[in-house]
């Protein structure tokens, strides 16, 4: 009876410990789940109006399109480079008179983990005299507090 049950418990001990060890292995679908501690890669902002020197004029409004993306870029094995996608904390669009000190326009978007945000805002100076210039500056940080701007200058005349 001991030749029996000595093998039996052997290979079940085999078994359980196989189990353990594959059970423990990452899941193909973690792969692409967002890790602060590998988030090494600052948000990009790309602003696509309004135009560097930009010249409006008064009663005419802004356009302020653009994307925040925050894709971490990851090489997960030797077969499969992949990709990560990030998570945004925040990002703020602000517009300064830069003519009399002063803000225009500030807004703070709902941005908490996504991997990237559109924006399209409005923006429109009524009445004025001479020029005034001013700038838009966008602020985006990420989930890892890695912090990116980007400003653009324009003018009222």
């Amino acid at each position: 009876m001991k030749k029996i049950i000595l093998p039996i418990l052997g290979f079940g001990a085999l078994g359980i410990m196989m189990f353990s060890i594959t059970s423990c292995q990452q899941d193909i679908s973690d792969r692409f789940e967002y890790a602060v501690a590998l988030d090494s890669i600052k948000p990009v902002i790309s602003i696509s109006v309004p135009a560097q020197n930009q010249s409006f004029l008064y009663g005419n409004h802004v356009a302020i399109v653009g994307t925040v993306t925050d894709l971490e870029s990851q090489k997960n094995d030797i077969h499969d480079p992949g990709f990560r996608k990030g998570q945004l904390k925040s990002v703020t669009i602000d517009v300064a008179d830069m003519t009399n000190n002063k803000n225009l326009l500030s807004r703070k978007p709902v941005v908490t983990g996504k991997d990237g945000y559109s924006f399209n805002e409005r923006f429109e100076i009524i009445t004025g005299s001479g020029t005034t210039s001013c700038r838009l500056i966008i602020s985006a940080t990420d989930a890892s507090d890695k912090t990116v701007r980007d400003t653009v200058d324009f003018e009222y005349n």
